[in-house]
């Protein structure tokens, strides 16, 4: 198998060295594992050694999982069964020929019409960060959707955009997520009375281009949690929702 009939059978091309996640079973136990593309050959797809995640699911040789691949355009899913083998002395973990491709969505990330509790208030450079959970005004709201990459919540007033958040997501807590998740507003609007502000996370790696230096040393340990390991958990238990919305006849 070549990268050409790869991407033929597929439709897409497999890149090297990109991300994927691989998911083990259904549901709440499902496992995710992450990993990258590192060859394609006649026998399918090396990958390297997978990395845990989470979930109760555990890989094992010659199981079956499901691949999924997020673009920018969308994110894709196919089917392959997992084994390892020696070369040389040296481990291989290799994908079957993959099977059964799915376009699951076309954003970067899986957004689920999803309401979950969320409490938020706003940061400022001013805060005493030593305590900081005082001196900010918490307000108390649900969420009208959620992703990977941020959530859309009611408001009780329009905000600006670029305004910083800390957040509180049930969701997070019941998935043993970071408790606070630090977000940043992208855009607010009304509709039918009510407002509405559309919020991205920013990643224990960003953090660093929206706080200036002296403030950046001083945040709380816990607003630097939310890592790509976090968010790809997140991204895996929104799928999954998915999953059971459309088993219900939701989606």
């Amino acid at each position: 198998m070549s990268v050409d009939s790869v991407k033929n059978q597929l439709g897409i091309e497999l890149v090297i060295f990109e991300k994927i996640r691989l998911i083990i079973g259904e549901g709440r136990e499902a496992g995710l594992y992450q990993s990258r593309i590192e060859d394609v050959i006649n026998g399918g797809v090396i990958i390297s050694e997978p990395q845990f995640v989470s979930g109760q699911s555990l890989l094992r040789n010659d199981i079956v999982v499901c691949v999924q691949i997020t673009r920018h355009d969308a994110a894709y899913q196919f089917f392959s069964r997992i084994h390892t083998q020696k070369t040389s002395g040296l481990k291989q973990v290799i994908l079957s020929p993959p099977k059964r491709l799915e376009r699951v969505q076309r954003r970067m990330f899986i957004r689920v019409d999803l309401a979950t509790r969320i409490t938020y208030g706003e940061l400022s450079e001013s805060l005493n960060w030593s305590n900081w959970e005082q001196q900010i005004t918490w307000h108390k709201t649900w969420s009208a959707n959620v992703s990977g990459g941020g959530t859309l919540i009611r408001l009780p007033e329009l905000m600006k955009p670029d305004q910083l958040v800390v957040m509180r997501l049930d969701i997070f807590s019941e998935a043993n997520l970071p408790e606070y998740v630090v977000a940043v507003c992208r855009r607010a609007y009304k509709s039918e009375d009510f407002f509405y502000g559309g919020f991205e996370y920013i990643l224990t790696d960003d953090l660093k281009h929206y706080f200036k230096g002296a403030t950046l040393s001083k945040l709380p340990d816990t607003f630097r949690l939310f890592s790509d390991k976090a968010q790809d958990k997140l991204v895996a238990i929104l799928f999954n929702k998915q999953i059971e919305q459309r088993q219900k006849g939701v989606l």
